[in-house]
């Protein structure tokens, strides 16, 4: 018998994929400012896990309510949103005060991961102060 790695998660994570696509914007986009690829994932990173769970399009969602469901039969969209709601804010301000500190504190956010993003000179390209 020959064992065949399947991968299971296909079509359900289709909005996942489309929000991570929008890095692919956004990291092009804000270095252009200066801010580094490193801070824009780490940003990214505390606003999408911060809002999953009050979220429909998270994939998982439909089974989340389905759960409540299962304790309270008037469980809906709404009632889980609402549930989540205190919990989603708290993480959201736990983890941009964490990575606030990170900042404040100078710490890396990865190998060679800075805060600023120096875009480097090529010559001969417009824009690159040589004539």
């Amino acid at each position: 018998m020959i064992d065949v790695p399947v991968k299971l998660d296909g079509p359900v994570n289709y909005p996942r994929i489309a929000g991570q696509c929008s890095l692919q914007f956004f990291v092009p986009m804000l270095m252009l400012p200066g801010i580094s690829p490193e801070l824009t994932q780490a940003a990214y990173r505390v606003g999408d896990s911060t809002t999953n769970i009050i979220t429909p399009m998270m994939p998982y969602f439909p089974l989340v309510v389905v759960f409540c469901q299962r304790y309270v039969k008037e469980t809906g969209i709404g009632t889980v949103t609402a549930m989540m709601l205190p919990y989603s804010i708290s993480f959201l301000v736990f983890w941009s005060a964490l990575l606030f500190y990170y900042w404040g504190q100078g710490w890396q956010l990865g190998i060679q991961g800075g805060y600023e993003y120096v875009a480097p000179v090529i010559e001969g390209v417009i824009g690159s102060g040589s004539q």
